[in-house]
């Protein structure tokens, strides 16, 4: 049945510039990722998954339903916390034991647009402020990588980096970068510059740390 809707969607005039599913509490969002990337039309934007501060200690340790709780907290991409803004420090304990990926307080100060639908500014001009909740990163540049190098380069990415994109000149030719949380994809393009765009967290990561890691990565 998704497959059959997400294909009405892409069949739609005009078609929508971006699909936001929002999944049951007793959904794999994993299996729902998997339609989206399964389909060539679309771009995989990423997992949210909200970790209801409150009630989530109650369900963690509940033995029938712990499982599948921590299933979809291992799937997000982003986990923000909710209803709190300090969360008890045993309950961010048992986030990362669970596996979560740098979990955070959700953003008091903005909706998570930018972030899950990736509006961010082009490297090249036609910058937009970015919003007060995130943080961006920029470069443009002639650089050319090893593709060696830059895989270790994104493999070893902030935790904090969400979302980041561009074009990337290697030794094999130029390749388009899309990287969302714990997705990467790397696949050839045509593309004359080194040009990409980062955004994520505000006090989980800085731009000073996002380009402390590309040019330690690319030294």
């Amino acid at each position: 049945e998704l497959y059959v809707a997400l294909g009405k969607a892409l069949d739609m005039v005009p078609r929508p510039d971006h699909l936001l599913i929002e999944a049951s509490g007793i959904a794999d969002p994993a299996s729902i990722a998997n339609a989206a990337k399964a389909e060539p039309e679309m771009s995989y934007a990423g997992i949210v998954t909200l970790v209801d501060a409150l009630n989530a200690p109650a369900l963690l340790s509940d033995q029938m339903i712990a499982p599948q709780i921590e299933q979809q907290i291992r799937a997000g991409d982003l986990v923000l916390i909710t209803k709190t803004d300090a969360p008890n420090p045993a309950l961010m304990t048992r986030l990362k034991q669970i596996g979560a990926t740098a979990p955070t307080v959700m953003p008091a100060d903005g909706p998570l647009a930018e972030l899950v639908f990736g509006l961010m500014p082009r490297p090249r001009g036609g910058s937009r402020p970015t919003h007060p909740a995130y943080v961006s990163w920029q470069h443009d540049s002639d650089l050319e990588l090893p593709r060696p190098t830059l895989d270790a380069l994104l493999a070893q990415r902030p935790e904090g980096l969400y979302r980041l994109k561009g074009f990337v000149q290697t030794d094999e030719g130029p390749v388009e970068v899309q990287l969302v949380g714990r997705h990467v994809e790397v696949q050839r393009t045509h593309a004359e510059r080194t040009t990409l765009v980062g955004l994520g967290l505000r006090g989980r990561i800085t731009p000073e740390e996002i380009e402390t890691w590309w040019q330690t990565g690319t030294r």
